[in-house]
């Protein structure tokens, strides 16, 4: 059984609950640390797909992180061209939307905390997304946000930020929001903003840390089964 690739943008993303959901049925999994100069990207023919996962930083902040253009190609080589099953994760997701050629940009608002997200018509039918209830809030963590692509079909919608999930192809699936994080993870990437944090996001990192003791629960109920969903997407 080929290895689900999951890809990881910066040292301070623990992947959360992802790993246990997608080593389901024994599937073996492999981590690159895209970050990483020397970090060793597999050939593409030996993976059964793709996980990519969140970052601070704009898709086209490649002066910066010069490691976004290689993983940008790299995306596009395994959707466009080999039709791999694939899931990104905000970053990952505005990764997908970027490498099939939309646009990438600031957000209508910025986004931090637990927002309320609604299915399309095509997201209810939608054997990976469906897993959202309709009208749950869902974690967010961002200031930018994807254009659709061509061809790609809008699945999960918001009030303030309508692009939350699109389905490029069969088995790519672009999101925004968070389905992944634990508690913990979340605790430290808000230690890691410092005494920035509130005039960044606009809320108080003890207002934040509230919200996540009460609705986080039920959202890593669903969203676990979100992740399952899409590890069988994946053949052999």
């Amino acid at each position: 059984m080929r290895p689900l690739l999951l890809v990881r943008n910066e040292p301070t993303d623990t992947l959360g609950i992802a790993p246990a959901c997608l080593a389901t049925n024994g599937r073996p999994l492999q981590v690159v640390e895209a970050f990483d100069p020397d970090a060793d990207w597999p050939d593409l023919a030996g993976v059964a797909g793709l996980a990519v996962f969140g970052g601070s930083m704009n898709v086209d902040q490649v002066d910066a992180h010069p490691y976004l253009l290689r993983e940008r190609a790299f995306v596009r080589e395994a959707v466009a061209d080999r039709g791999l099953p694939y899931l990104g994760v905000c970053l990952g997701g505005q990764m997908l939307a970027r490498a099939l050629d939309a646009p990438v940009g600031p957000s209508p608002v910025v986004e931090m905390g637990f927002n309320p997200v609604s299915l399309t018509a095509a997201g209810r039918d939608d054997p990976v997304l469906s897993a959202v209830p309709d009208g749950e809030r869902a974690f967010q963590w961002h200031v930018d946000t994807f254009a659709l692509p061509d061809g790609a079909v809008h699945l999960v919608e918001g009030a303030d930020v309508p692009m939350q999930a699109f389905r490029w192809g069969p088995r790519a699936w672009g999101l925004q929001f968070h389905p992944e994080v634990t508690a913990e993870e979340l605790d430290a990437w808000i230690e890691a903003e410092g005494d920035g944090f509130p005039s960044k996001w606009g809320r108080a990192p003890a207002e934040v840390r509230a919200e996540i003791r009460d609705r986080l629960p039920a959202a890593t109920r669903w969203g676990g089964d979100l992740l399952t969903r899409f590890a069988a997407t994946v053949g052999p």
